[in-house]
C-alpha cells in the first residue's frame, strides 16, 4: 500500500472516531453494543480452548481448570460493517465498540445419573475420545457425529424444553486449530446472534455507557464491591449530566438482571453494590471445599465460626469489612438458611451457631416416617404443581431454607427429618408439617398428632400463605425475561389433595 494511501486511510478512520465521538457527546442517548454468551459443557470438555479460539487468544496447550470462574470477561473487538469478532491487535485504532463477553463453565453432565458415576479417568477418557472426531476415516467421523446428534436429540424430547432452543444445527470444531472451518462457521453464527438481539443497538442514556465504564475499569483494578455511595459519587463527577436517583436506581437494577454487578434493592442489602459477582461464585465454591468439619456439612449445617475463619482467610481478606454483607447475602439467596428463634419472655432474638445449608444434603429419607405418619386420617396436604416440565432444585431448597429458618427439624426415632428434597418440622405439640419434591411438584402435608379434624384451620392457613408467599417471592428468579406483561409470572398452580394421598386426587383450589 503507498503511502498516500495510508495516509488517506488513517485520515478517514480519524475523521470516523472524531463523528462517532461528537454523536455520543451531543445526543442524550447513544445506541447500546451490548451481549454475552455462556459456555457451557461437561468437566475437562476443552470450554477454555474453545473460547480462546473464538476470540483469537492463545489457545492453551496445557488444560488449566477454571473451577467454573469466568474464562474471558471484558471488552472485544467487533468490526461493524462485517459483523464479526477481531482479533487483539496493537496497531488497530478504530473506535471500539464494547462486546461485553463472560463465559462460564458448567460441571453439570447431560445425563447426571451416569456422571454421578464417572471418575476422573473417565472424563478423560471422553476428552480423549471427543478429540477422536477428526481421524483420517471421514466414516468413522460421520458416525461419531450422528451417534452425539442421537444422543442430544433425546436430551430435548419434551416440547417445553426444546422451545429454548435458538439453533437446531450442530457445529463439530476442533478447538485446538485455528483454522479449523467450523469455528469460523460457529463465530459467523455468533457474531449474527449478538447483531439479531432485539437489545443490540438499543438507545440508552449515554451517562449508563460512561458508569458502565468506569465500573469496568475498577473491576479490572481489582475492585469487588462499592458502596452506594461511591456510585452516586462516580455519578456525579462524570462529564455529563448526572442522572437523577430514580435513573440511577433503574442502570442498577438492569445490571443486576444482565448479570453485571448485583444489586439488591432490599432495606439492609441495597447500600452495598457488587461489581464483580464472581467473588459470590468464589464464595459458594468456598462453603463447600473450605472446611474440614464435613461430618456437619453432610447434615447441611455450617457453624458461623467456620464461616467467620474462611472470611478471614487469605484468599478473601479482600472482602475486607464487607463480610456483614454478604452473608446478609447468601442469606438472601437462601444458600444459607439462618435459624431465627426468638425469646418467649423478652422478644429478642436468640443467637444460634450454625446456618442450614440444604442445597449440600445428598442422603435420601430411609425411616419408617412416611409410611407410619403421613396418612388420610391424619393428615391433609396441598401441592405447587409447576406448569414446566420439571422443577429446579434450587427451587426446592430455597424453600425448605425458609421452612429451617422459622420451625425446628422433627427428630423421629432418634434421626433428624432432614433430607434431600425432603424434610419435616414441628410447628407445635400436635401439629407436624412436611415438604416433599419431585421433579414436577412440591408437596406439602400438615400432620396431628392424633386426626386431621383437629387440624386448627387458621394455622393450616396462615402456613399456606406462607409457603405460597415465599414461593411466589423464589419462583421470580425463573420468570420469563421478555414478558412485556407487568403481572407477577406464577410457574405454578396450587392443588389440594382430596380423600387419598394419591396424585389423582389432587384437586384445583378454586374446585374446592
Amino acid at each position: 500500500m503507498s503511502s498516500r494511501r495510508r495516509k488517506a486511510r488513517r485520515r478517514k478512520t480519524s475523521n470516523e472516531q472524531s463523528r462517532n465521538f461528537l454523536d455520543f457527546s451531543t445526543h442524550d442517548s447513544v445506541p447500546s453494543y451490548d451481549g454475552r454468551i455462556l459456555v457451557v459443557g461437561v468437566y475437562e470438555a476443552g470450554k477454555t480452548s474453545l473460547v480462546m479460539n473464538l476470540i483469537g487468544e492463545e489457545i492453551p496447550t496445557e488444560r488449566q481448570s477454571t473451577d467454573g470462574i469466568d474464562v474471558h470477561f471484558g471488552k472485544l473487538l467487533f468490526e461493524m460493517k462485517t459483523q464479526m469478532f477481531l482479533k487483539k491487535k496493537t496497531d488497530l485504532h478504530s473506535f471500539p465498540k464494547a462486546v461485553y463477553q463472560k463465559v462460564l463453565a458448567c460441571l453439570e453432565t447431560v445425563h447426571k445419573s451416569k456422571a454421578s458415576k464417572q471418575s476422573k479417568k473417565s472424563n478423560q477418557d471422553f476428552l480423549q475420545e471427543d478429540q477422536c472426531l477428526f481421524p483420517a476415516n471421514q466414516d468413522e467421523v460421520q458416525r461419531k457425529q450422528e451417534s452425539i446428534t442421537h444422543a442430544l436429540i433425546e436430551c430435548f424430547t419434551d416440547k417445553q424444553i426444546k422451545s429454548h432452543l435458538i439453533l437446531q444445527r450442530l457445529f463439530f470444531v476442533n478447538s485446538l486449530d485455528e483454522s479449523d472451518t467450523g469455528i469460523n462457521e460457529l463465530r459467523s453464527f455468533l457474531s449474527k446472534l449478538l447483531v439479531d438481539n432485539p437489545q443490540w443497538r438499543q438507545k440508552v442514556p449515554k451517562q449508563f455507557v460512561f458508569l458502565e465504564m468506569m465500573l469496568a475499569i475498577l473491576v479490572d483494578e481489582g475492585e469487588y464491591i462499592l458502596s452506594r455511595e461511591d456510585i452516586d459519587i462516580i455519578n456525579r463527577e462524570n462529564e455529563f449530566t448526572p442522572l437523577s436517583e430514580e435513573e440511577l436506581d433503574r442502570f442498577l437494577h438492569i445490571q443486576n438482571s444482565c448479570g453485571k454487578l448485583t444489586y439488591i434493592d432490599t432495606h439492609y442489602l441495597r447500600n452495598f453494590i457488587v461489581i464483580n459477582p464472581t467473588c459470590i461464585i468464589d464464595l459458594l465454591k468456598a462453603i463447600v471445599t473450605a472446611f474440614p468439619s464435613t461430618s456437619d456439612m453432610k447434615h447441611g449445617r455450617l457453624r458461623k465460626s467456620d464461616l467467620t475463619k474462611m472470611f478471614d482467610s487469605e484468599k478473601f481478606n479482600r472482602l475486607g469489612s464487607y463480610t456483614d454483607f454478604f452473608r446478609e447475602l447468601l442469606v438472601y439467596y437462601d444458600i444459607l438458611a439462618e435459624i431465627r428463634r426468638y425469646d418467649k419472655t423478652t422478644g429478642r432474638k436468640i443467637e444460634i451457631e450454625c446456618y442450614f445449608v440444604p442445597c449440600l444434603i445428598y442422603e435420601t429419607n430411609t425411616t419408617s416416617f412416611f409410611k407410619n405418619c403421613i396418612t388420610s386420617e391424619r393428615c391433609i396436604s396441598f401441592a405447587f404443581v409447576f406448569n414446566k416440565s420439571y422443577v429446579p432444585p434450587a427451587i426446592t431448597s430455597r424453600l425448605i431454607s425458609c421452612v429451617l429458618s422459622i420451625w425446628n427439624v422433627k427428630i423421629y426415632n432418634k434421626v433428624e427429618l432432614l433430607f434431600s428434597a425432603f424434610v419435616v418440622v414441628s410447628l407445635d405439640r400436635n401439629h407436624d408439617l412436611v415438604v416433599q419434591a419431585d421433579q414436577t411438584s412440591i408437596v406439602i402435608c400438615m400432620i396431628h398428632k392424633q386426626r386431621k379434624e383437629l387440624i386448627i384451620r387458621d394455622l393450616a392457613s396462615s402456613v399456606r400463605q406462607c409457603l405460597e408467599e415465599n414461593l411466589h417471592r423464589i419462583s421470580e428468579v425463573y420468570s420469563d425475561s421478555y414478558a412485556e406483561s407487568p403481572s407477577r409470572y406464577v410457574p405454578f398452580t396450587m392443588k389440594v389433595q382430596s380423600g387419598c394421598l394419591s396424585p389423582s386426587c389432587l384437586i384445583n383450589v378454586d374446585d374446592v
